[in-house]
């Protein structure tokens, strides 16, 4: 399954988020910059993975946290492994792109990582703009 960067000229965006604050305030800020952007939410790997089956959104926004249901590592492998092919922006606050590379997940074409830092919504935007851009 290929993405497609809009389903009727639409960006569709899907944070996957397990903090609601953190998982509202990535909306928020989303919202604000690509206002005619669809928004949609997951809180955990298991929930988005079964959105991506059903709709491959434009770009996956995605923790990387220990959740019981399925993490972020383990969302990107079994999208990887189902050849769903999304952009993803993956986030973290404790672990670095290392972390990634040390659970098999490399950084280069359709992944890129942010640190939840105090420029996270600068960044984040950034992020999005730059794949937008880039398709």
């Amino acid at each position: 399954m290929t993405n497609k960067m809009s389903y009727n000229n639409v960006l569709e965006i899907l944070c996957v988020e397990d903090d609601d604050c953190i998982r509202e305030f990535m909306v928020a800020e989303l919202h604000e910059a690509f206002q005619d952007a669809r928004i949609d939410v997951a809180s955990n790997g298991a929930e988005a993975l079964s959105k991506c089956i059903e709709r491959t959104p434009s770009i996956l926004i995605t923790n990387v946290v220990k959740n019981h249901n399925m993490n972020g590592f383990e969302l990107i492998k079994a999208l990887f492994g189902r050849n769903i092919e999304v952009p993803i922006i993956v986030t973290s606050e404790f672990y670095s792109s290392d972390d990634l590379a040390k659970n098999g997940i490399q950084l280069k074409g359709n992944v890129r990582f942010i640190k939840k830092s105090s420029s996270f919504a600068e960044d984040l935007v950034r992020e999005v703009n730059s794949i937008v851009k880039s398709t």
